[in-house]
């Protein structure tokens, strides 16, 4: 085979490949029970550590506790950040990243509104399909979202989470969510559309939580948010490939999520 028929074969072989590790309803995978338990020691202390520092400063923040950091971020930059410290897991991958924009012109109340109005995210968020709140319980809420992931391949999400949005602390606003629920959905919109087992699919997507912490300043508010979530590990000798579009997701995600915030929050503030 020469050289040129050799680069095309590669070239057909590779997206068949990545399909096949990674696309819906192909080559689908079991959680480990130690995948779990890995994820779930870590998401306490993740969470620990956030009510350790919760007080009149507001939780410790990556990005808006460094003052070079701070002035970009009031300036108009969205800065997103990877976790220094999540730690490597049995049988899956944990991804950290930490964002924080400024909104001017706003509230907290108005940020903390748009965050908390599941029956509306479908309206603002474009990888929203569906959205409505399932139940609500004076500061804690439970949500629905229906989520359409897509880069290289295109996977269709059930999902349900529980927002805690916290007393306020002085100038400080602190909201948890948790996810509570996540199923892939094979067939997405055909007649036999359905939900494959709970952790029993491509492992595209197990877990994503995300702790936000809203500051009011005199012009506006100033917004870091934390997200860990949780995808199945990447098989050997495949990583080359397939793992920086698993690992760019969890990022894309977070600055799409603050960049379409800032946007609709200022944009509602504008109302009569």
């Amino acid at each position: 085979m020469n050289p040129r028929s050799v680069f095309f074969a590669l070239f057909i072989t590779i997206p068949v490949l990545a399909g096949g590790v990674c696309n819906s309803g192909q080559a689908a995978v079991k959680i480990r029970s130690e995948t779990l338990e890995a994820f779930n020691q870590y998401e306490n202390t993740w969470i620990q550590e956030f009510f350790t520092g919760v007080g009149e400063r507001g939780h410790p923040r990556v990005i808006l506790d460094d003052a070079d950091a701070r002035i970009r971020v009031r300036g108009g930059t969205i800065l997103v950040v990877k976790g220094t410290r999540t730690p490597k897991i049995p049988g899956g991958i944990l991804h950290e990243w930490i964002g924080a924009m400024f909104i001017p012109d706003v509230t907290i109340d108005a940020v903390t509104q748009l965050l908390t109005d599941y029956d509306h995210h479908a309206e603002y968020y474009p990888e929203v399909m569906e959205s409505r709140v399932l139940r609500r319980e004076c500061s804690k809420i439970l949500g629905f979202l229906r989520l359409k992931k897509k880069k290289v391949l295109t996977v269709v999400l059930n999902t349900e989470h529980e927002m805690n949005v916290y007393p306020r602390e002085g100038k400080f606003q602190h909201l948890v969510s948790l996810s509570k629920r996540i199923q892939e959905v094979k067939n997405p919109g055909k007649p036999d559309e359905h939900e494959l087992p709970v952790g029993e699919d491509s492992g595209f997507l197990w877990r994503m939580d995300a702790v936000w912490v809203l500051e009011q300043c005199n012009d506006g508010v100033m917004v870091e948010c934390s997200t860990l979530s949780l995808s199945r590990d990447i098989p050997r000798g495949l990583g080359w490939m397939i793992r920086p579009f698993i690992e760019s997701m969890p990022r894309t995600t977070l600055e799409a999520t603050l960049q379409v915030t800032r946007l609709v929050v200022k944009k509602l503030a504008q109302k009569p």
